[in-house]
């Protein structure tokens, strides 16, 4: 914003005009006033807030008792929101007063780098700490999926891309909030930073870099490098895989992803649409188990089926004379039935005791591998760097950087020759390839290498 803009310039004499005695101070907030964004940036939207003393002269409309203006001036879209001071004292006033989310409010007024004053007394001293605060995830990332769910519905493709960039946006504060309490920059450019940042160390989330870049990229030149409805769709799937693994704020099956987005705003009716369009798919597929490929090439070993009998624990003494234990169950296919053995005592723990793994379970392994069992029969093994998801329904995962082997199913995995597939090599963590022992580095992503499973 530069000190001649004439578009502030308007606004102000306006709202002074009318309401100099109750404004106690005005102030611009998001990328419109942030100084550090490239000057070819899109920005047509100027969102501006004017803390009063009483709200009880400002203009409402019918449907809501929240005070606040929107305009078009010189084609910037303008929205003006009226909050009192008192309001920004206690979460529920503010709520009454206000669209916006308590927190994120607070973040933006209080802090000079996420805000500019443009006219009367800086209050910013007056507003709570931001230490005594508890953010509301649940609603921060709501803000976010509004915008998802306006882009998935919106027939015109330039305001269905701006509106995926704001969905990105939202999405990526909120997980620079869950995953750094202490992070106070609403700034885009700084939260891109602070995702990559935290994807260094919260692998989970490191693909969110990329959506990041290409919503950057969009909003400077107009285009994002990646075809739009698939960048989209990719982003959607990886956004509904963590929440229902349970990789943000909390973990949510796909009827408890459903209630959440019925019940946020007024519902996201495409969102919900989209889910059911997963579940579908996902049917379909296991239906089709079959007909994939007889693509031995094996890196690890993913497979997707229903728990047909659960093992008991068992423990042995490994040869260092510590304690071990694993446990095991059989799941089936439409092919077959296998047995899956799990070493890993943090997974064995979550399924066997936390979540309760039984009969009929639909699960999901990941990066498991294969050896002879009881009786020379192949089995599925999970130990350190795999995984196994107990599912309502298959949730996607989105591919991109890493090529994880295509799922086998049950048949397949029989007519290995198992000397093929002896974990004699190094699993690499990051993207399941087996490697030499004497390989320090994966040579398929670069990532270090940790000891055998």
């Amino acid at each position: 914003m530069s000190k001649e803009d004439t578009v502030i310039k308007i606004v102000l004499e306006d709202l002074i005009a009318r309401y100099k005695e109750d404004i106690v101070a005005i102030y611009g907030i998001g990328s419109y006033f942030d100084e550090e964004i490239p000057s070819s940036w899109e920005n047509n939207d100027i969102d501006i807030i004017v803390i009063v003393k009483s709200l009880k002269r400002f203009p409402k409309v019918d449907w809501t008792e929240i005070k606040f203006l929107k305009r078009k001036i010189e084609g910037k879209e303008v929205w003006i929101g009226f909050n009192s001071l008192e309001g920004y004292q206690t979460k529920d006033l503010f709520r009454s007063q206000s669209f916006s989310n308590y927190e994120w409010s607070i973040l933006d007024i209080k802090y000079p780098k996420n805000s500019t004053l443009l006219y009367g007394k800086d209050i910013r001293d007056q507003l709570p700490n931001i230490k005594s605060l508890e953010f509301d995830f649940d609603d921060i990332l709501a803000r976010g999926l509004y915008h998802l769910d306006k882009s998935l519905g919106e027939k015109n493709q330039n305001v269905a891309k701006k509106e995926f960039s704001k969905a990105v946006f939202k999405i990526g504060f909120y997980t620079c909030i869950y995953f750094n309490k202490s992070f106070t920059d609403t700034r885009v450019l700084h939260i891109g930073q602070k995702i990559k940042e935290t994807s260094e160390i919260v692998r989970k989330i490191e693909d969110l870099n990329g959506y990041f870049e290409e919503t950057i990229v969009f909003r400077t030149t107009g285009y994002y490098i990646t075809k739009y409805e698939k960048l989209r769709e990719e982003f959607v799937i990886f956004l509904f895989s963590l929440l229902e693994l349970g990789g943000l704020h909390k973990k949510m099956s796909t009827s408890e992803l459903k209630d959440y987005f019925t019940s946020s705003y007024s519902g996201f009716p495409h969102l919900i649409h989209f889910l059911n369009k997963i579940y579908k798919s996902k049917i379909s597929q296991k239906s089709r188990v079959k007909e994939i490929s007889n693509d031995l090439d094996l890196q690890c070993i993913n497979i997707i089926g229903t728990v047909k009998e659960v093992g008991k624990r068992h423990s042995f003494e490994r040869a260092d004379g510590s304690k071990g234990s694993f446990a095991s169950f059989m799941v089936e296919d439409q092919s077959g039935i296998v047995r899956v053995v799990i070493w890993n005592d943090e997974i064995r723990k979550r399924l066997f005791q936390d979540e309760n793994l039984t009969k009929n379970s639909t699960v999901e392994i990941i990066n498991g591998y294969l050896t002879l069992g009881y009786k020379n029969k192949v089995e599925v093994h999970v130990g350190k760097y795999g995984n196994v998801v107990i599912h309502e329904i298959f949730s996607p995962t989105r591919k991109i950087k890493r090529d994880i082997s295509k799922s086998k199913v049950i048949t397949q995995l029989k007519m290995l020759d198992i000397n093929e597939t002896k974990v004699t090599r190094t699993p690499c963590h990051f993207c399941g390839l087996l490697c030499s022992p004497s390989t320090k580095r994966c040579p398929k992503c670069g990532e270090p290498l940790n000891s055998e499973i």
